[in-house]
């Protein structure tokens, strides 16, 4: 068994201040607790740490349920047979998690040994200044040399999501996977499917929520991962390119996937210099930077379980080029629907590839096709918009046509001008008339046809040649006296 005595590390470990509350609160728990995982890995590295994570011996549900209650918060078992819970309190402005577990075998040291890579086996006893750290693994070596390495040899093998998760940590933190650690991952991969649905699901929103999402593909790519995430993203590799730039659907699909995290950042909080740098990010952020702070709200939507939209976004490029449309729309749900995505992702995932297709072709002079796309479309018109332009500069590669571009790009501002700036008469105009009106004024029977008038009433209040009550059941009588259905 490895051994767990504490030393001084390399450098000071760096805890926020829920730590030391934290400390006072497990004092009166009458056992050693300890600080593990990803907590001790990130206050070692100098990182800020959000989330803390608890080891015992016994009693995680109950330390986690006496920990919620001491600062008025929320106390969830996550696993009553492993005895793990999670304390969710609110600090300031802040939500922290705390996850408390009992040991993952008779003692810390088998706990340690039992984890995935040697960067989350390190523990600190949470009691005192916090500051000795327990490291039978080597991890702080291994973090110092910016390596991920497994705990031991079956690690991945035990639970083959550790194979995914790799990609995730050597991508965030810019490690490279030690080599007999990247034979085990490449072994655990074809395991990936024994793995619950909504555990590959997590992981893998987590990796397409990094930053540097399309280096994590393309790792995925090269080791098999994505193969089993994305069989039919896979068969892009044997595809043609849609463009002249790129030798194979593979190459343009990462292509198109890159520029959108471009267009996506170009409107975020994290914006510099670089992303005007380029001329097709650069014009997006000149003409649509007056939309950027709705765009931003847009792309922080968060779906069940705080599940990230830029990560539905860009599960939709994977899936951009697959067909047709139609067909892309198709099978990029079929693949939700695998990862237990809600209805609404399910839903929203159809719709931005059924419209992206639309959004270039759309003729953003006329109000009445601006008023069927956004009617149509909704808020998927406005992720079709983005991945329309991440396709267009994808597929253009270098070759990129400046004037062509400039012209997308205030054809863009269109859509988008009508949908922030007149939802209210272009989009979703006061209505004139309701069903009831509609039904009592012209003797009708409820059923499809009411809702039919309603839309052509609408349609015209939109082109100018209906604005009053008289004028829109005028239209309808024309409309019904004329046998439209």
């Amino acid at each position: 068994m490895p051994e767990t005595e504490a030393r001084k590390p390399h450098r000071p470990l760096f805890w926020p201040e829920i730590v030391s509350h934290l400390e006072t609160i497990v004092n009166e728990y009458g056992q050693p607790v300890y600080l593990v995982g990803g907590s001790v890995r990130d206050a070692l590295a100098g990182r800020t740490v959000h989330d803390v994570d608890l080891a015992l011996a016994h009693g995680g549900v109950r330390l986690a349920r006496h920990i919620a209650n001491a600062f008025d918060g929320h106390c969830y078992v996550l696993d009553r047979k492993r005895d793990v819970g999670r304390a969710l309190l609110d600090v300031g402005q802040e939500r922290i998690r705390v996850d408390v577990a009992r040991f993952r075998g008779p003692d810390l040291g088998a706990d340690l040994a039992d984890r995935d890579f040697t960067i989350n086996a390190m523990a600190v006893r949470l009691k005192g200044e916090c500051d000795s750290l327990i490291d039978p693994l080597g991890g702080e070596e291994d973090l110092r040399a910016r390596r991920l390495r497994q705990c031991h040899s079956g690690s991945l093998d035990n639970d083959p999501l550790r194979a995914l998760r790799a990609l995730r940590l050597a991508t965030q933190f810019g490690f490279r996977i030690e080599k007999e650690t990247l034979v085990s991952l490449r072994s655990a991969r074809g395991k990936l499917e024994q793995c619950s649905a909504e555990r590959i699901r997590e992981e893998f929103w987590r990796l397409l929520d990094l930053p540097r999402a399309t280096a994590a593909i393309r790792v995925a790519a090269a080791t098999g991962v994505l193969d089993v995430l994305l069989p039919e993203v896979a068969e892009l590799r044997r595809m043609p390119a849609r463009g002249e730039e790129h030798e194979d659907g593979w190459q343009e699909c990462l292509a198109i996937l890159e520029r959108l995290q471009h267009v996506v950042s170009a409107f975020g909080d994290r914006r510099d210099d670089q992303h005007g740098a380029s001329f097709g990010a650069g014009m997006l952020v000149m003409q649509l930077d007056r939309w950027r702070s709705a765009l931003q709200l847009h792309v922080r939507t968060r779906w069940p379980n705080q599940r990230s939209h830029q990560a539905l976004l860009l599960l939709g490029s994977l899936c951009s080029t697959l067909g047709q449309p139609e067909q892309n729309a198709a099978l990029a749900m079929k693949r939700a629907m695998a990862f237990c995505l809600s209805n609404g992702e399910c839903e929203r995932l159809g719709g931005m590839l059924r419209w992206q297709h639309e959004v270039l072709q759309l003729d953003a002079g006329s109000d009445l096709a601006l008023h069927r796309f956004w009617r149509g479309a909704g808020d998927a018109g406005l992720d079709a918009c983005l991945l329309a332009a991440a396709v267009f500069l994808g597929e253009a590669g270098n070759r990129l046509d400046q004037e062509d571009w400039i012209t997308r790009v205030d054809h863009l501002a269109r859509i988008f001008q009508a949908r922030f700036e007149r939802m209210d008469t272009l989009i979703n105009p006061r209505p004139l008339l309701n069903g009831h009106s509609l039904i009592r004024e012209l003797d009708l029977s409820p059923g499809p046809l009411v809702g039919q008038l309603l839309e052509y009433i609408r349609e015209a209040q939109v082109t100018g040649t209906v604005e009053t009550r008289d004028e829109a059941l005028a239209l309808a009588r024309t409309l019904t006296g004329s046998g439209t259905r």
